[in-house]
């Protein structure tokens, strides 16, 4: 798969890659770099977002996305929050913009690994409804 794994933490970030090396993981700092990132590259199968980070933070990022309604990519959000009720409005939060599930932080590889290996047939799942819905989109601007 196609990853973009947004997190300010260079630690982070260095983990994901490390424990994804089958995948291709492109990195971005921030929310604006996950922005810019998709605008470059819309190919991404899964975005992998940390919640809170400097600059432009998860909900920001998510924002962004529903507002401009440029990609359909499935989000896990990455959140050291440990409060379900808080977990819950977060994904309320991301739903209609394509969180799909929730890593709680911190994590080990394995965790990751597993995740993403169990993931994996939602978000294929998830890229061909996108598909789908592009493709309508296309006709219906043709026709209209």
């Amino acid at each position: 798969m196609n990853i973009l794994a947004i997190d300010d933490s260079k630690t982070a970030a260095l983990m994901i890659k490390n424990a994804l090396k089958e995948h291709q993981v492109t990195t971005a700092n921030n929310g604006e770099e996950g922005i810019s990132a998709i605008k470059l590259n819309d190919h991404f199968d899964l975005v992998l977002l940390d919640w809170q980070m400097p600059i432009m933070d998860g909900p920001g990022f998510l924002k962004v996305l529903q507002a401009d309604r440029f990609t359909y990519t499935p989000i896990i959000v990455l959140t050291a929050e440990q409060k379900i009720e808080k977990i819950f409005d977060l994904m309320k939060l991301g739903v209609d913009v394509g969180v799909i599930d929730y890593i709680n932080k911190p994590f080990t590889p394995s965790t990751l690994q597993k995740k993403i290996r169990d993931i994996q047939p939602k978000v294929m799942r998830y890229k061909a409804f996108a598909s789908a819905i592009d493709e309508y989109r296309k006709k219906k601007m043709v026709n209209d």
